[in-house]
């Protein structure tokens, strides 16, 4: 796991640093807990392992399609996880 002060690092495919991922827990319309994976999508990406400061312009638990490297121009895909769409379809129908 390639890690940016200790975060999983989401990377291009030339290996620049786009964002980094986390897992959060979110609760449904009924209460119940779930755990979905999150991408922090930087402004600009990175190519080095460390950074002192970068800028976050997205916190995307959805799908996000041609998120492009703005080092080497690069394109990559978010994809909303099972595990969030689960979630998603469990609010559904639950409102009073």
């Amino acid at each position: 796991m390639n890690t940016l002060n200790g975060l999983k690092q989401w990377r291009c495919p030339r290996g620049h640093v786009l964002g980094i991922v986390e897992r959060v827990r979110r609760t449904n319309g009924r209460g119940q807990s779930y755990h979905v994976s999150r991408l922090m999508l930087f402004r600009q990406a990175i190519n080095v392992d460390y950074a002192a400061e970068v800028d976050v312009m997205a916190v995307v638990e959805g799908t996000a399609l041609d998120i492009r490297c703005s080092v080497c121009g690069e394109v990559r895909a978010w994809y909303m996880g099972a595990d969030a769409l689960e979630g998603l379809m469990g609010g559904i129908g639950n409102r009073d």
